[in-house]
């Protein structure tokens, strides 16, 4: 009851959540049981929508941090040099961004700009670094 009070409190909307005591369903800990023994823990690690949000927020992040990029037009894969003009302070202010959004420490080594190709890289190491 009190998760439920400190939602509210931080002001999430119960006309768009349902807000429910767990233990009270006991068809999740039967789904549970059934997904544990479906999916492998490899399979869960390899998740795409973890990598989905992560692009999902680094576009958020460079459309912050370099608005001359179109974020809604990038691609991912495309080389962020030459394609988008990307120089060290933009990817050094991108990545500081992106270590405070997903809680993650790059070091120094991982701050430099040939280190990177595209975005994907960068996507691939925050990745790497949540798991």
């Amino acid at each position: 009851m009190e998760v439920a009070l400190d939602n509210l409190a931080v002001g999430m909307d119960p006309a768009k959540s349902t807000l429910f005591i767990q233990s009270q369903v006991p068809q999740l800990t039967e789904l549970t049981q059934i997904y544990l023994n479906l999916v492998t823990v490899a399979r869960l690690e390899r998740n795409p929508t973890v990598k989905a949000e992560i692009k999902e927020k680094l576009l958020e992040i460079i459309e912050e941090e370099m608005p001359e990029v179109e974020a809604d037009k990038v691609d991912m894969d495309a080389s962020f040099t030459d394609e988008y003009g990307v120089d060290s302070v933009s990817l050094i202010k991108v990545i500081v961004d992106a270590e405070r959004e997903f809680d993650v420490k790059f070091d120094d080594r991982e701050l430099a700009l040939n280190k990177y190709h595209s975005f994907e890289d960068v996507v691939d190491l925050i990745e790497e670094k949540l798991q």
